[in-house]
């Protein structure tokens, strides 16, 4: 069990109901304590978890879509920054203010995060990638929280965001 935490590495909890899946990043608040005896089967461990860093401290249900015109609404408590995941020839993302990127072609997925903590650092399985991140010089667009906004993607290419709540129970 004492494995199975760590006060710097994330895990997840998810809370499964009526068809939907939130989930939330934690770690151990602090180390658990040793044990005073061997434990006996059955026995129960209290833990004291937070939910901080990058995700965290919300409730998310993660979303995508692969069409070429994505209206994503938030109805969530946090503002949605969604990222765009592509593969092949690239193209024209317009994003909701008008801005436009124009996308590499590439041979593997990429992702293009929009979060304006991590706008235009392009990604792959490799990591980062600095050569197709100064192609697009992305900027940062988010979906304020009780709004909608929406995305044109170009084929190839899909949506993915995360809608965050404070309470999944409502």
């Amino acid at each position: 069990v004492r494995q199975a935490f760590s006060t710097t590495k994330y895990g997840r909890l998810e809370l499964r109901s009526e068809g939907r899946i939130y989930s939330c990043p934690v770690r151990l608040s602090a180390s658990l304590p040793a044990p005073q005896a061997a434990p006996k089967h059955g026995s129960t461990v209290e833990v004291s978890l937070v939910s901080d860093g990058d995700r965290g401290g919300v409730w998310s249900r993660s979303y995508q879509s692969d069409k070429k015109s994505v209206t994503v609404t938030n109805l969530g408590d946090v503002p949605v920054w969604p990222t765009v995941e592509w593969e092949g020839s690239g193209g024209a993302v317009t994003l909701p203010s008008g801005a436009t990127l124009e996308l590499p072609a590439v041979d593997r997925p990429h992702f293009l995060p929009l979060a304006r903590n991590k706008a235009g650092k392009v990604t792959s399985e490799r990591g980062f990638e600095p050569e197709v991140t100064k192609k697009i010089g992305a900027v940062g667009e988010q979906v304020p929280v009780g709004e909608e906004r929406t995305f044109s993607l170009p084929g190839g290419a899909k949506l993915h965001w995360r809608e965050g709540v404070l309470d999944p129970w409502i």
